[in-house]
Parts: structure tokens; C-alpha cells; sequence
């Protein structure tokens, strides 16, 4: 089965640490890798939107139905990982962060 590699993204609020509804910016990535791969692959979107310095913010990726795309990781940054399921966000303990760049 082929699967597409584009997935909206978005940059959204946080609220009580977790995403809040309220999206800043969205935009679509196009090529991303499948998860558990290793490589270094850089994909990139646009979105502009006016951050406050000190807040904490939110990147979510939306992966297409059937697919195991998924950010890149850097052992670097662990933190507290969260999964969307069954419209609820759920604590997935302490993992790698995704590896990201904000310019």
C-alpha cells in the first residue's frame, strides 16, 4: 500500500500543558519519514505567527490514516510525550523529544 507523506501541521496553544484548540498557524510537510527509521531527514513548513518569549507552545503533526509517519527524535531533549487517541490526549511517559527548529 502506498501511503501519502504529506501531514498537516500546526503550532497551538498550550493550556494546563497540554495542546489547547486555539491554532496559531498551520501548514503541510511533505516527504516526512516513517517512524522507528533513523536518518536525517529535514522537512520543513511555514507558519507565521507571533510567539510570546517564556511560553510554552505545541507542534502537533497530523500523520494520514494507515501510516507510521512520525517526527525525527533527539535523545538530546526527553520530556513528557503525549498521543492523541480516541479524542483524548494521553500521557505516554517520558520520551525523546521530536527534534525541531524554530526560525
Amino acid at each position: 500500500m502506498t501511503v501519502a507523506r504529506l501531514s498537516p501541521v500546526f503550532l497551538c496553544t498550550n493550556l494546563d500543558g497540554l495542546p489547547k484548540s486555539q491554532q496559531l498557524c498551520h501548514g503541510t510537510v511533505k516527504n516526512m519519514p516513517d517512524f522507528g527509521t533513523t536518518g536525517t531527514i529535514v522537512v520543513s513548513f511555514k507558519c507565521v505567527a507571533k510567539l510570546t518569549k517564556g511560553k510554552n507552545y505545541w507542534v502537533l503533526m497530523q500523520s494520514p490514516a494507515n501510516s507510521w509517519l512520525a517526527w525525527n527524535t533527539s535523545d538530546a531533549e526527553l520530556g513528557l510525550g503525549f498521543l492523541g487517541e480516541n479524542d483524548k490526549w494521553v500521557n505516554d511517559g517520558t520520551q525523546p523529544m521530536g527534534a525541531l527548529i524554530v526560525q
